[in-house]
């Protein structure tokens, strides 16, 4: 059963972080709320490898200027790739690396003895957010954590304009390999209208 926001013990919260961009405004709505911080990093999603280490650099750096605690998860294409169950394709496939991320985080959580988890993937528009909360949710309940969720997606422009005015890496697709492509053809074809 998840436990009711009353019921937790403390305010420290795990929340995964997908980048440093995403995070900028998704911290300062937390600090808001009290929470303590403690920023997860586990994305083997990530394509290629040399896009991945630029998006941890990004998301380190950003934690250490916050003086917030980031933990660094393994990555490894393989577990995201065997997580993908062979499906490819887009909605589906996003369902099942979403899944990967949050179990490992609720895992990660329960590991550190934290009570709460979330996700910054909670910001993007471009996201599907009733798949992460139902998700998110399910685990909570599966191991008996709180996952805490509000509408961060309001917070997006200003999420953006915090990560340029701090100089952050701005990555142009979400992670995989596919949407690498998929973000690449979208391009492609916005600069033919």
């Amino acid at each position: 059963m998840a436990r009711k926001r009353s019921e937790t013990v403390s305010k420290k919260i795990l929340t995964h972080v997908c980048c440093g961009p995403c995070a900028t405004y998704f911290t300062k709505r937390l600090r808001e709320k009290n929470f303590e911080i403690v920023g997860y990093y586990f994305n083997p999603n990530i394509y290629p490898r040399e896009e991945y280490y630029q998006r941890l650099l990004t998301a380190r750096t950003f934690f250490q200027n916050e003086q917030l605690m980031l933990v660094e998860g393994k990555y490894d294409p393989a577990i995201y790739t065997k997580a993908l169950k062979g499906e490819t394709l887009f909605g589906k496939r996003c369902r099942e690396c979403y899944r990967l991320r949050l179990q490992q985080t609720a895992l990660k959580a329960v590991e550190l003895g934290i009570f709460s988890f979330t996700t910054t993937l909670l910001i993007s528009p471009y996201q599907n957010q009733i798949a992460l909360r139902e998700i998110g949710r399910r685990l909570a309940r599966k191991y008996h954590l709180l996952f805490y969720e509000e509408d961060f997606v309001k917070g997006y422009k200003e999420s953006r304009k915090m990560a340029r005015e701090q100089g952050m890496y701005l990555q142009k697709y979400c992670g995989c390999g596919y949407s690498q492509e998929e973000s690449a053809k979208i391009r492609s074809c916005s600069g033919n209208l």
